[in-house]
């Protein structure tokens, strides 16, 4: 051990601090520390030591700029974060607004309701009431005189009994009840879904009834006699080769298409293991091969086979919590936004932010014959 130790000092001794090799025409300099003689006449040059230094400053003046423009970006980023939270927390509370308004509206003109039939009943007992009083005041005065009449003597009792007797014929008139019925089917019927039922003229948007463009089906997809309904066929059919036919793609658009607005409508994919849902322009590639993706002008989800993904810059499989068998598709043209839920129960599985710059039209792509894809109505 003390062997090594030694050997270790004796080559620590021997090497040169400045090119770590061991000493070429070694020299000592005042501070009694050595050097290769070439290594340090190198920098104690009047060109070499400042330069190096020079060098040296350049390279962390350039690093501290990097800090600098990085901490700039993570500046910005805090205030994009911001800005979008804010703007998304105004929107929520925008569109809970007016179904909180909705609903005390709904609520107070329930109650009014139901204080002007209790009322308005009120009134009418209290008119019996009324007229119960005045008879009563005067069946107690005949009963009074009468009373006072059996006290009298013979003569006294007899002087104009026929008239008294007249007056104890009278008849109580009962008024008619009044029913006490408020109406329980207004107030105390199914009143959430009846409100839910009024509520259904604030949702925006109203999910868009949509067709397919047979004109643009690829040749292997076979149409619905409705054109709701898409399969991928065996064989391709004998279709006229339109200029807005797919004929790389297994793609269908619909119909209609969307330059302004917030759309909502739904695709029903089933047991289909093989497809794409989403939003294309109307000038994306018909003829040629492209890829499907932002870029081109297709913003869609994909399943294949059992990944989930969406063809962007960096594909990804996306981890879905369940398999959706039926996809709601949201488009705010203006917001640059189509956002992808399972419609099942609206939860959020992936959106895609981009500018849009023309007329988008709903696609669907199919290439498994094990279920059809199906445009249907959302159920609300």
């Amino acid at each position: 051990m003390a062997t090594s130790k030694v050997l270790g000092d004796m080559r620590d001794e021997a090497i040169c601090p400045i090119c770590l090799d061991f000493f070429t025409h070694p020299v000592t300099i005042d501070c009694g520390h050595n050097f290769c003689q070439g290594c340090i006449l190198g920098y104690w040059a009047p060109q070499r030591g400042k330069g190096l230094l020079e060098k040296a400053v350049y390279s962390l003046q350039k690093q501290m700029e990097a800090m600098c423009a990085s901490q700039k970006e993570e500046e910005a980023d805090i205030k994009t974060l911001n800005q979008q939270a804010k703007g998304l927390r105004k929107n929520i509370a925008s569109k809970f607004d007016q179904l909180h308004q909705f609903l005390h509206q709904e609520e107070k003109d329930l109650k009014t309701k139901l204080q002007q039939n209790e009322e308005s009943i009120l009134q009418k007992i209290k008119e019996n009431l009324n007229k119960i009083s005045e008879q009563q005041v005067a069946f107690e005065r005949t009963l009074t005189e009468m009373q006072r009449r059996l006290t009298l003597q013979e003569a006294e009792f007899l002087k104009g009994i026929n008239c008294i007797l007249d007056r104890a014929v009278v008849q109580f008139k009962k008024p008619t009840r009044i029913s006490t019925d408020l109406g329980p089917g207004d107030f105390n019927g199914p009143l959430q879904f009846i409100a839910w039922k009024r509520m259904l003229k604030l949702i925006d948007p109203v999910p868009a009834a949509l067709s397919l463009d047979p004109n643009t089906a690829h040749p292997r997809l076979v149409l619905s006699d409705a054109q709701t309904r898409v399969r991928f066929g065996d064989l391709k059919q004998q279709v006229p080769d339109t200029a807005w036919r797919f004929t790389n793609w297994h793609i269908v658009l619909a119909c209609q298409g969307f330059n302004t607005g917030r759309h909502l409508w739904a695709v029903e994919v089933g047991k289909n293991s093989t497809w794409a849902v989403g939003v294309a322009k109307g000038s994306v590639p018909r003829k040629k091969d492209f890829s499907p993706d932002p870029k081109s002008g297709v913003w869609a989800l994909w399943r294949l086979k059992e990944e989930y993904t969406t063809p962007t810059t960096t594909r990804t499989a996306l981890r879905l919590p369940t398999k959706p068998r039926k996809l709601a598709v949201y488009l705010d043209y203006e917001a640059g936004q189509v956002s992808l839920y399972d419609a099942d129960d609206m939860s959020h599985l992936y959106t895609f932010t981009d500018r849009f710059t023309e007329k988008l039209y709903p696609l669907l792509l199919t290439g498994c014959s094990l279920d059809s894809l199906n445009l249907v109505s959302l159920q609300i």
